[in-house]
């Protein structure tokens, strides 16, 4: 395999697990700081956040393919 590649994926997975630590770290004390209606509003805020970033790239793909085929029209 490459060594770029090995590199690459080793740092994606380190950061992963750091990721992931963090969160479960610091997920008790955003609860004990701002408490669990806001921490679930957070979470919820962060969620809408989520599908409608996939939403938008979905529309940007189709809208791209539309102008493509368009555009290979005349």
């Amino acid at each position: 395999m490459n060594r770029a590649f090995l590199y690459n994926a080793s740092a994606n997975l380190i950061t992963f697990v750091l990721m992931m630590l963090m969160s479960v770290c610091l997920t008790p004390y955003i609860v004990h700081t701002l408490g669990v209606e806001a921490f679930g509003l957070i979470h919820l805020t962060q969620n809408m956040i989520n599908y409608l970033s996939v939403i938008t790239a979905s529309l940007s793909a189709v809208v791209v393919r539309f102008f493509s085929v368009a555009a290979h029209k005349g």
